[in-house]
């Protein structure tokens, strides 16, 4: 049903609609189904969304509540109604009119609400079943609760095995095939290293570029990240400037365009040499040799001023061209990154400010006081992050000073550095800035 409420959002925005496995709470035991009389054609239900959490909603946050056919995989749309909250805080009421013509005897309906903020489920109910037998003209209060995904999930392939790891606060989640394991950090010299509960024989064990997954005792192929900077999957994208081009490697071939694509070459028998921090693609496309060299260096579009986890150069028989490549989300993601600096102005002593930035579009971390989430969005020329929503504690005037001036410049924030020694800027349009390095996964 969640999968259905952002169904009804992304043809709203825009935004694709997350799997339906990701919107999964999956914690709370069903309510008792709602009986519709058919005694009118258009029915009226009325309730209210609420959550008891002391969390204020950002103004750009939507309350959508539907009725939805779950006896189909697709999910047919009965009815819908999104309230744009422009401020307004929870309980919402809503007030939503169901055809009961579209109710069909022997198929099953579930009505739930949630909320979203930038295009993303929040919150949400649990299905409430619906009977097309009959309805209340109010179902009361309908309790939200905080959609929490468990950890960013990171992909792997580890030889021909794909893996996951996904964390939840201090725990991993390892899954290699059908097996799942929760897994305990455990201290190492470098790295971080954790094994799995009740099970010592089954360990992983990350390098900054690598890990190691041993499995009841037996170690797999090494592992990296499917969309690793390092140009060591399958598919890698690389571009230039003065003169244009742009690279494309898939599987065993290589589509490298020239001079804004009016000349295209194709070659189908890309070879891959691997060495210490870079990767080299070889191939001939006709009569022409082609060879591409793709660094582990941090290289910045000189066009977009985006930047890049590769340094590419490209050979194309006597003509050198070079350029940038990888994934830019690959410089930040995943990691939690700690601020060091808000605007030149440094933080408090022994204040924590934190962010982490999940594959699914999400950012969340601790302010100084509060706990917060929102989303972002990485194009080819910038990182937008706009609103974000927090919990709503108290704490020292410094703290909530030193809070309001780190959320203050994230929502403006427009574009994003890396520097040479790791370092993460994130700058607004008028030079603001906050500066962050990656955690320590061991205090």
């Amino acid at each position: 049903m969640l999968a259905g409420l952002a169904l009804s959002l992304a043809t709203m925005t825009g935004v694709p609609a997350p799997s339906p496995l990701m919107l999964s709470t999956g914690s709370v035991q069903p309510l008792p189904p709602l009986v519709i009389a058919q005694a009118q054609e258009k029915v009226v239900v009325r309730g209210l969304l609420s959550y008891r959490e002391r969390i204020a909603l950002p103004p750009n946050a939507v309350a959508i509540v539907e009725i939805r056919e779950t006896s189909e995989a697709k999910g047919t749309l009965i009815a819908v109604q999104k309230i744009e909250l422009k401020g307004r805080q929870v309980p919402i009421p809503f007030a939503l009119e169901v055809d009961t013509r579209r109710l069909e005897a022997g198929r099953t309906y579930a009505l739930r609400g949630g909320i979203v903020i930038d295009g993303r489920p929040t919150w949400a109910t649990e299905p409430v079943p619906v009977n097309p037998a009959g309805i209340p003209s109010d179902v009361g209060n309908l309790r939200l609760t905080a959609f929490r995904p468990a950890g960013f999930v990171s992909q792997l392939q580890c030889g021909d095995q794909p893996v996951s790891i996904g964390f939840r606060q201090n725990q991993m989640r390892l899954q290699v095939g059908s097996q799942t394991w929760w897994m305990d950090p455990v201290p190492v010299a470098s790295g971080s290293k954790f094994v799995a509960v009740n099970d010592p024989t089954t360990t992983f064990w990350g390098k900054e570029r690598t890990a190691t997954v041993v499995v009841a005792g037996k170690p797999l192929p090494e592992c990296m990240p499917r969309d690793r900077r390092a140009a060591e999957t399958t598919s890698f994208q690389a571009r230039g400037n003065e003169p244009s081009w742009l690279l494309e490697v898939s599987g065993t071939e290589l589509t490298l365009d020239l001079n804004f694509g009016k000349v295209r070459l194709v070659a189908a028998n890309v070879t891959r040499q691997r060495a210490s921090g870079l990767t080299r693609y070889l191939a001939t496309a006709g009569d022409k040799p082609i060879a591409v060299t793709v660094r582990d260096e941090i290289c910045t579009d000189s066009m977009s001023g985006m930047p890049f986890p590769n340094r590419v150069t490209v050979r194309v028989g006597d003509q050198s061209l070079q350029g940038c490549g990888g994934s830019p989300a690959s410089l930040f993601q995943g990691a939690t990154w700690v601020v060091e600096d808000i605007n030149g102005r440094g933080v408090i002593d022994n204040s924590r400010v934190t962010l982490t930035f999940g594959p699914d579009g999400r950012v969340a971390g601790l302010g100084s006081c509060n706990n917060y989430t929102g989303g972002y969005t990485l194009t080819g020329e910038s990182l937008k992050i706009g609103q974000v929503a927090s919990t709503m504690k108290a704490c020292a005037p410094a703290l909530m000073n030193q809070e309001t001036a780190f959320f203050t410049i994230l929502r403006d924030v427009q574009r994003f550095e890396v520097r040479p020694d790791g370092a993460l800027v994130l700058l607004t349009g008028n030079s603001r800035s906050l500066l962050a390095r990656k955690a320590s996964p061991f205090p």
